[in-house]
């Protein structure tokens, strides 16, 4: 009895092991992901800044705080 291998599967392990190495897709291809990435950050660290200046204020007016 023959065994073979389906032509599909051996065409689909050579193009695995023909591909380049670091040719994935980017993650931020087109010019408005890497803005809307940038601004997306930005207003992640400006709600962390508010929250700190928040608790620091917190911490101030309890007479608890003390600068290292």
């Amino acid at each position: 009895m023959v065994q073979g291998t389906a032509v599909g599967g051996i065409r689909a392990a050579t193009a695995d092991a023909r591909r380049k190495p670091g040719l994935e897709p980017k993650e931020n291809f087109y010019r408005f992901q890497q803005r809307e990435k940038r601004r997306d950050e930005l207003f992640e660290l400006k709600q962390k800044f508010t929250a700190d200046k928040e608790r620091v204020a917190k911490l101030k007016s309890s007479r608890k705080f003390r600068p290292m």
